[in-house]
């Protein structure tokens, strides 16, 4: 099959003559946006174009298909678009209205975003096709305790009419204190105290998480204050000091090194501990929750894995996810 991006740009426009004409010239109509990772059916529906949605249904495209940026599939993203008469067609051509994607973002149905998002003739729509309004996402929220999070009154109302309760309280999850330091953490400006031989894992950690959140938030101060007057910043300078910070706390081989700088970073004092186990007595994994995540900043949990070498404790890799999910993700340290 041909691929050129014409077919997905024609859908994106609601232009059905061109579209039928690159279906008949052998155009991929699964091909997907290396970007975004849409299919021509996925843009359809981003766009509210129900008659190119049923084109692209009679010829076979996959309903199932969801994009890489969010992982929304097409009734999904017609859900929190508004779109009522393409998620109709969608419906009738069997997308299922429980359905959650392989690599939904948060775990949403397209009954939880529309909720979310207060679409309320597709959330009508979704109720009566069949939607379950308790299935609940990965942070234990349906939809429901959605439409009230985000105030929006007339969905509450259709989902109590529908018969939704609220989701049942998670067992809450209990973090254990982290140790206190004998040493200064390494600072924004450079390195502090060395660590001394007798740290335990957890002290490494949590010097480590507390060292890089402050280098990183000092980092893109600085950053912003430049730019706003027009100055040169030193990201190289910058970056050396996040590496002398990863120099003194981890061991030696960094396959990746860290190369930006984020106004939210990714490690913060905010991640509690929540369970430390050693596997073997040269081994330790910290296993760490953000437990009060806001709306932008989504629940995750890490794991820090600890070795002991020449009798000291440092800090070997970690991995984190989304609370929720199963792909771990492994992290430049």
């Amino acid at each position: 099959m041909r691929s050129n991006h014409q077919l997905g740009q024609a859908a994106a426009r609601g232009d059905l003559d061109t579209l039928s004409a690159r279906i008949d010239a052998g155009d991929d109509i699964e091909e997907r946006h290396k970007g975004t990772g849409r299919t021509p059916l996925v843009e359809a529906a981003i766009a509210g174009h129900p008659e190119i949605v049923e084109r692209l249904l009679a010829c076979g495209a996959d309903c199932t298909a969801s994009c890489t940026a969010v992982g929304h599939t097409a009734l999904e993203w017609a859900a929190v678009q508004g779109h009522v008469e393409v998620a109709r067609v969608l419906l009738a051509h069997g997308s299922d209205p429980n359905g959650v994607s392989a690599n939904s973002f948060m775990g949403h149905t397209a009954l939880m975003l529309a909720a979310s998002t207060g679409q309320t003739e597709v959330l009508r729509l979704l109720i009566d096709a069949g939607s379950d309004p308790q299935l609940e996402d990965n942070r234990g929220r349906n939809a429901l305790s959605l439409a009230e999070q985000h105030r929006h009154g007339e969905a509450v109302t259709i989902l109590l009419e529908a018969g939704a309760t609220p989701p049942a309280p998670r067992e809450p999850v209990t973090a254990r204190p982290w140790p206190e330091l004998t040493w200064e953490p390494e600072g924004p400006d450079g390195l502090g105290s060395a660590i001394p031989d007798t740290a335990s894992p957890a002290q490494v950690v949590w010097s480590y998480i507390r060292a890089v959140h402050a280098w990183e938030t000092a980092a893109w101060q600085a950053l912003q204050a430049a730019e706003s007057k027009g100055e040169h910043y030193d990201f190289v300078a910058a970056l050396e000091v996040a590496g002398a910070i990863t120099d003194a706390h981890c061991t030696t081989g960094r396959r990746y090194v860290r190369a930006s700088i984020s106004a939210i970073p990714d490690i913060s004092p905010e991640f509690a501990l929540v369970d430390e186990t050693e596997p073997t007595a040269s081994r330790c994994e910290l296993h760490l929750r953000h437990l009060e995540p806001t709306e932008f900043v989504h629940e995750y949990e890490w794991i820090f894995v600890c070795v002991r070498r020449n009798r000291r404790w440092r800090i070997e890799s970690a991995k984190s996810r989304l609370v929720g999910t199963d792909k771990w993700e492994q992290a430049v340290l």
